[in-house]
């Protein structure tokens, strides 16, 4: 059994998955099933996304056409705020997270519907330095791998 669990501290708020049973956020008393807001298209209007400030600049500046960037500071909470449509995106491509910063949110994700590429593939231990694009949209987050991903810091 897998499972993922991410604590939203100032909010109070606890994200959890277990595979095969979906995503919930849970507040107080409060239980909600997590599902991602569908984006259908690429819009610079529309779209809000995470990128890490340590990704290659070249791949930050290109990111400019797809909309808002924001940088929150938390991995796993930029993926969080996914899942609950907060945010289009969240993207790491520094090289400098580990796969323990992103495991139980990616699967958080996975649960609520959404989708992500990630490398390496396989955990191979907590300190393990992974890449990510996570999104609510298959078709989006395949989109902006083909514009950033070369540029990747692994």
């Amino acid at each position: 059994m897998k499972v993922g669990v991410v604590w939203d501290i100032p909010r109070e708020r606890v994200f959890s998955a277990v595979e095969g049973e979906g995503a919930f956020l849970h507040y107080r008393s409060l239980v909600k099933k997590l599902s991602v807001k569908r984006i259908d298209k690429l819009s610079k209007d529309e779209m809000l996304y995470d990128i890490s400030p340590h990704s290659p600049i070249k791949a930050i500046l290109k990111m400019g056409k797809y909309g808002k960037f924001r940088h929150l500071g938390s991995l796993g909470m930029s993926i969080c705020f996914v899942c609950e449509g907060g945010l289009d995106l969240s993207i790491d491509l520094s090289g400098r997270a580990r796969m323990v910063d992103v495991l139980a949110p990616l699967l958080i994700l996975k649960e609520c519907g959404g989708y992500f590429i990630l490398e390496p593939k396989t955990p191979i231990n907590p300190a393990t330095k992974v890449v990510y694009i996570a999104g609510a949209n298959r078709a989006i987050v395949e989109s902006v791998y083909e514009d950033i991903w070369e540029f990747r810091r692994i």
